[in-house]
């Protein structure tokens, strides 16, 4: 290795191991916030679930001594990577951006931005479909049954359900990514638009833990329109590149 790119490794290696210390302070500062943040944190969480679990006179119950705590634990580290996810992206973007060219940057620049908010517009429909679908799951409870849920399991399922919904809402990145390196084409998307429908479909089926039609519609109607419009956008980008 010639001194020059050695200089250059030992310069890429400092910067990384300063960036990720940064993030660490940032995942920190974010579990401190979550710490203090945590009563205001952990009625929005259990908010959809316990409003159909108090119509039935149903309670939220913990079975050991040390869930409470550990729950608390628990929802200050997803406060912190919720927090932080945005920072820790921006300093990976920041170390891999120097070896990008400019148009790879000026590609790739809009993708952090609309990756966040396509996920809290996931998070946010979820909480929105979320009473529905506890109270048609609770509704099955038969009569003379008293609803009983542990407090850490509930945190849980519901923190699954919110990452699964921010994870769906990526499916336009990925599809648009595919299109940009040419692995992918719109013809191609059009071609198999039924076989993505029934994809879909089947997806927001196993997501939704109830499997009501009405939630699976709230879930699978946005991600349809979402490859519909990655399809316009695919369009729009294959002719100006051509």
């Amino acid at each position: 290795m010639k001194p020059d790119e050695k200089a250059d490794l030992v310069e890429h290696l400092d910067e990384l191991r300063t960036r990720i210390i940064r993030s660490l302070v940032y995942l920190a500062v974010g579990a401190v916030a979550g710490w203090l943040l945590y009563p205001a944190t952990y009625r929005w969480l259990l908010a959809p679930v316990m409003r159909p679990l108090e119509q039935m006179h149903g309670l939220m119950m913990i079975n050991s001594v040390m869930e409470a705590f550990m729950t608390q634990v628990q929802v200050s580290l997803y406060t912190a990577l919720a927090l932080a996810s945005p920072l820790v992206l921006w300093e990976l973007w920041a170390f891999v951006a120097p070896g990008l060219t400019p148009s790879e940057r000026r590609a790739a620049r809009p993708i952090l931005p609309t990756s966040v908010l396509l996920f809290i517009v996931g998070v946010a429909l979820f909480y929105v479909t979320a009473p529905r679908m506890f109270a048609f799951m609770l509704g099955f409870t038969p009569p003379g049954v008293r609803v009983q849920l542990l407090l850490q399991k509930q945190i849980v399922q519901i923190t699954r359900m919110f990452l699964a919904f921010g994870l769906c809402f990526q499916l336009p990145l990925v599809l648009a990514f595919l299109i940009q390196v040419n692995i992918l084409s719109t013809d191609t998307m059009r071609r198999h638009r039924r076989e993505a429908i029934l994809a879909i479909a089947v997806l927001a089926a196993v997501i939704t833990p109830s499997q009501d039609w009405v939630t699976m519609t709230v879930l699978a109607a946005p991600l349809v329109l979402l490859y519909e419009g990655t399809i316009w956008w695919g369009c729009l980008a294959t002719r100006k590149r051509q």
